[in-house]
This record gives C-alpha cells, structure tokens and sequence, in this order.
C-alpha cells in the first residue's frame, strides 16, 4: 500500500503550493493534503484509513483487541463436580472445533471491526453433515431491513427499527445482490444504544446500527493533519538556503550586436543557459562538499529567521482526543502515563472491564455457533452445559487480587471455589482437594520447626496484621510535578 501510494505521487509533479516533484518535504505535505480529502470517500472508507495511518488510532484497537482475545479462556464444561464420560467427550469435541475455527482469532478480528466500524457482520454457512464456517461481509456493503418488500425501495419514509433481512450489494446488479436471513447472521454491535442512523442508501433506521467510535475521532484526526501539513510547509521554506550569485557583467548588451531587442534576446538567452549549467552542476553536489568557482560568483546563506510556535504541544492534545474517542488510555498503547499510580490502577480496572464487557457481546454470538457444531458431530451431547470462560486479569491488579483473597479467606465466610473463580482459577478437582489435604496433614505433623522458618500462611497473616498504607510510587510525569515542573 505504501509502495503504491508513494509511487503514484511521486511520478507525478504536485499542485499543492506550486511544489514540484523534486523535494522530498513537498511530497510529504502532498500525501498529506491527499489523505485528508475524505470529501470523496465513503464514511468506512475513512475509518478504515484511519485505522490504518494514524498510529494513535491504530496503536489503541490493537491493544485493545490484543486484551479481548485474551480475555477469552477457552471452553468448558458447567458441571459443579467431576466431568462424566458425556461431559469429557463433550469438552474434547468442543475443545478441536475451537481449534478447527480458530476462536481466539475471531475474538481479536470481530473487536477490531466493531473499534472501527461499530458493526460487525458474520455469516454463519450451514452444510448437512459438516461444521459451520465464518464468513466476514465488508460494512460498506451490508445493509438491514425490516422486510423483504423494502429491498430496493430507497424512497420511503419509514423508520426501519427491526433487523429481519441483512442484504450484501443492495442495488446493484442481481447476481452480485444477496439477501441473509437474520439467522443467518451475526451482527455484532459496539453499542446497543438506539440512536437514528442512515444507511448506506439513505434509509433512516433506529436502533439497527450501531456509530463507529472512530466517528469522536473525524474532527481531531483532521485538525491534527492540518497542524501537521502548516508544520512541513512552513519547515520546508524556512530552511537556511545558498543564494549563487552569478556576476552579469558578461551579459553587459554592449557586448552583443544588432538592435536593442536583439540584444536583449542574446543576453537574456545567455544567462538563462549559464545559469542553467550552473545549477545543473551543483544540484547533485553533496552537503558538506566545497564549491569551486571563478571570482564571479557570489555564495552567501540565507537565514529566514522569524519565530514559530512548536505545534507538538497541540499535537500531544489532539492525540488527547483520540484516546478519550476510543476509550482506550495513552499509558496502553505508548506506555506513557501522565497521572499517578494510583490512577493507573483505577484506569487498568476500565480497561479490564471494556475488554471483558467486548468478550461478553462477542462470546453471544460464537458460542451457539460452537454448540451447534458440536451437535453436528455428536448430537446426543449436553451442549447446554457448554460455556466459554472470558476472565481478564492484568498484572497490575493481581497483587490487590490476592491481597483481597486473603482477607475474604480470614473472614471465613466465602467458600474456596468463590475466592479461586475471583482470581481467575477454576474450581478444585477431588484429586486435587485430596493433594492439598495432603499437604496440610505433613504440615501439621512437621516436627522441630526453626523459630525463623515462615510457610505461605505465616506469610499472609504478616500481610494481614500490619495492614500499613500502600506507598504506591509515582509515574516520572507526577514527579516532575511535585519538582515544579507543571
């Protein structure tokens, strides 16, 4: 793409501020001004480019997305005790039609398009006898209606509120037109809000589609590349320059023949080609070689001067806008954090949570389509006891976890399957409650014990009796805070 895209504008003399294609700068405000002209685009084909140049927007769904797919745990089977022999074919048939639809991908792929588009839309393709398969429709394409009579009718009136029929290329030719059934179809929305939308047609519908986040985001994106392309104009002509002076005495009229304007023309012709030559000469001369001339020519630098304010102030809070667009924190996607830690770990809990609430709407609409795969190789399966753990913990909250366990093992009053299924474990087998009981018995039975020697326990109940306040440390920028630095 990028290949392409430099190619196609540097083969080409630019019109943009009278730049020729010779300078490098001139082309990078050209690809500029030519990306941002969204006039004639699409409203998808914007988002997606987006999504694919601007690298606060591109940094922010990855990392995003990076967290849904892994906030989902795989399959298992809901039992509450030891898996029969239904249960465990059960997980293991679930376990390779994961692997077989690769899952954990579709996580990551149905994230990122609902980040950029706020829809997705997968087809669900149902043949007797063998496992489904997923299909992703382009969004620019898809539109939904409330009846099939509705189909290529765009000038009603009606609000369209339900999501009967989704039709691929409506309007267009017959053959490439293609109407899905609802069942047919996972649609997939980063909000459920209702919220008035037109379609691709110029439809109104309510509560059908869902905006794409990356709408927050048009305004600062376009500011931003405005900044940028005022900032490499006003660099590429405030460059100190060399000024070559070629003397004009040997274009002196007095030297040539004929009339006046004859030898206006002569002398004229004259130093355009000397200078001409000239030019030719030094363009390709290297930066730090030395000139060589005759004592006619003058060489002196041009300092433009002039004060400018930096832009990168503006440009930090522009990027400002395109975080709070996405919901996603600057420290996720740069690793630079501009409040406290103790605000890091308030932020890491809504980031937590927006991923899990991500998996959740995605886990709706892939885990049917499991289930039913599994009835296609065995249809006398519980599938209704199968389910899909989504469970996100970062490393920064596992400390507060486990402090939090402890104190809920002390009260006494939670079972240990609650505190386990809190920090992200499964349940406890009967093989392995009896390893633990197991262990207690030789810890109980251990004989002359070093006053020193400290076990788990004894560890956790040192937590428990100094219950000091946290110093939690500071991030460089609240430090140079509290220097005075801002």
């Amino acid at each position: 793409m990028i290949r392409k895209l430099f190619g196609r504008l540097f083969r080409r003399k630019s019109a943009v501020f009278g730049f020729g294609s010779a300078g490098l700068v001139s082309q990078i405000a050209t690809i500029i001004k030519e990306l941002s002209d969204w006039a004639q685009k699409t409203d998808w084909e914007v988002f997606e480019q987006i999504y694919r140049i601007e690298p606060e927007v591109g940094g922010a769904i990855d990392r995003m997305s990076s967290l849904v797919a892994r906030a989902y745990q795989g399959v298992y089977v809901r039992a509450g005790k030891q898996l029969d022999e239904d249960e465990q074919r059960l997980l293991r048939i679930a376990q390779a039609v994961e692997r077989t639809l690769d899952v954990r991908k579709w996580f990551e792929v149905i994230t990122e398009l609902m980040l950029i588009h706020g829809n997705a839309y997968i087809v669900v393709r149902r043949e007797n006898g063998r496992l489904p398969s997923l299909t992703v429709l382009p969004n620019d394409r898809v539109t939904i209606v409330d009846k099939r009579s509705r189909i290529g009718s765009f000038d009603s009136d009606d609000v369209i509120t339900e999501a009967n029929f989704y039709v691929l290329n409506e309007g267009t030719q017959t053959e490439t037109q293609k109407v899905y059934t609802k069942d047919q179809i996972l649609h997939f929305r980063y909000k459920d809000t209702p919220v008035y939308v037109r379609d691709r047609l110029g439809r109104l519908t309510y509560g059908i589609y869902s905006p794409s986040p990356l709408e927050r985001a048009v305004l600062p994106v376009m500011w931003k590349r405005e900044v940028m392309l005022i900032d490499v104009v006003w660099r590429w002509k405030n460059v100190p320059r060399e000024h070559h002076k070629i003397s004009s005495e040997m274009f002196d009229l007095n030297k040539y023949t004929g009339t006046l304007e004859e030898r206006r023309a002569k002398a004229q012709r004259d130093a355009e080609s000397t200078i001409e030559q000239y030019a030719n000469k030094i363009a390709e001369q290297q930066p730090d070689q030395a000139y060589v001339t005759t004592n006619d020519v003058e060489i002196e630098l041009l300092n433009p001067g002039g004060k400018y304010m930096s832009p990168n102030e503006l440009m930090e809070q522009l990027s400002n806008y395109l975080w709070i667009a996405l919901g996603v924190p600057e420290s996720l996607v740069s690793g630079r954090s501009r409040g406290s830690y103790a605000s890091e770990l308030v932020i890491s809990s809504y980031v937590t949570a927006k991923a899990i609430q991500l998996a959740e709407k995605i886990k709706a609409g892939l885990l049917p389509v499991i289930r039913e795969a599994v009835k296609v190789v065995d249809s006398k399966l519980p599938v209704e006891k199968l389910d899909m753990k989504i469970e996100l913990i970062l490393e920064t909250s596992k400390m507060d976890l486990f402090r939090q366990a402890s104190i809920m093992a002390d009260l006494g009053i939670f079972t240990p399957t609650e505190i386990r299924r809190m920090l992200g474990f499964d349940e406890l087998t009967e093989e392995q409650l009896s390893e633990i009981a197991l262990l207690h018995q030789l810890k109980a039975s251990r004989q002359g014990r070093h006053p020193g020697d400290k076990d788990v326990a004894d560890v956790v109940a040192d937590v428990l009796r100094e219950r000091k306040p946290v110093k939690y440390p500071d991030t460089p920028h609240v430090q140079e805070k509290h220097r005075g630095g801002g």
